[in-house]
């Protein structure tokens, strides 16, 4: 089981929904030195990616800081949908101390892909306090390459129509966040049979999901592929470093903790371990909206999974349904649900 920093098991809740991360922040601090973290993985040896071929006959990996810098890096991502490629983004960050100088093309590294929150930013996502404290540590004790993929958004700010439907996009730009599958379904959000109890949601539809034909009043990200952002950013690291091919975990923060079910269900035997941070799938969506739910189920059975969640979340509530929280009124799945 891994949460950012190995084995870690949370019986508290934060007080409110601006408060997890501050929380998980001082949890995982306290849990992440080298006699405490684990990146070991399953049972067995490792297995290398076709990057380690190409490093077998260098002396030290090129994935340490002493050899590499971190930043942001670009690749191309086929979108046939759109018939072109889209350029995407990521931040890495490479390991450093002895786990690193001691790795080699015999010592595969471990990955980590962290996705940021909705209207979140790759290059800043590492060094929000809480980040900045732990996983440093944690990537020190173990050597493991970490990686932040940059969400979209390609919000229409001008226009006021989209497929006959009012989009609210002067009012509400939501940002930069991760495509879960949602786009155009209208049983995710308010609706007109919730009368007062609570104001319409404030969605907006963006430019990718009009020219898919994707809009609707439940609309609030981007229609862009990011499972397939997934799929191509894993293939070019591990080509690009000497990954161990059994030692690649995900994670990720509200919208990012949406993802991570989402392509944990469409990539179920990519990860070895999945840890979502108060991030619930859209109700409706524990099935990554297909009928392939019993497959991915029986193929993640050998992944573990580590969600963490505040108990007065307002924006995503533990219990799921729908968000207290005035314009935010979707509803998701409950986190008992979302126990495979």
């Amino acid at each position: 089981t891994l949460s950012l920093c190995g084995v870690l098991q949370v019986t508290g809740g934060a007080a409110a929904s601006s408060e997890p991360a501050a929380f998980l922040g001082r949890r995982l601090a306290a849990a992440c030195d080298a006699s405490a973290v684990s990146f070991a993985g399953p049972p067995g040896d490792a297995v290398p990616s076709p990057g380690c071929a190409a490093l077998a006959a260098q002396a030290s990996p090129p994935w340490c800081a002493s050899h590499a810098a971190d930043g942001m890096r670009s690749i191309e991502v086929e979108e046939p949908d759109f018939g072109q490629n889209l350029t995407r983004r990521y931040f890495i960050q490479f390991p450093r101390g002895p786990a690193c100088d001691g790795a080699s093309a015999a010592r595969p590294a471990p990955l980590l892909l962290f996705y940021h929150g909705q209207g979140g930013s790759a290059a800043s996502e590492p060094f929000r306090p809480w980040m900045a404290r732990t996983s440093p540590t944690c990537a020190e004790a173990n050597g493991y390459i970490s990686v932040y993929p940059q969400g979209l958004n390609d919000h229409l700010r001008s226009l006021k129509q989209a497929n006959g439907l009012p989009t609210h996009n002067k009012a509400a730009d939501l940002g930069t966040g991760w495509n879960v599958g949602s786009g155009g379904d209208e049983a995710t959000c308010w609706t007109e049979s919730d009368g007062d109890l609570v104001p319409p949601t404030e969605y907006s539809c963006y430019r990718s999901c009009v020219r898919l034909g994707r809009c609707g009043r439940c609309n609030w990200s981007t229609c862009h592929d990011d499972v397939a952002f997934t799929k191509a950013l894993l293939s070019e690291l591990t080509m690009q470093y000497c990954i161990d091919m059994t030692r690649i975990y995900l994670a990720g923060q509200s919208n990012g903790g949406m993802f991570a079910h989402h392509v944990s269900q469409q990539l179920p035997r990519a990860f070895a371990a999945v840890s979502p941070l108060y991030g619930l799938p859209l109700l409706g969506y524990l099935m990554a909206g297909t009928d392939e739910l019993l497959r991915s189920a029986a193929e993640l059975r050998d992944t573990a999974f580590l969600q963490f969640h505040g108990r007065q979340d307002r924006i995503i509530p533990l219990r799921g349904g729908m968000a207290p929280t005035a314009g935010w009124t979707w509803y998701y799945e409950p986190l008992s649900a979302a126990e495979l």
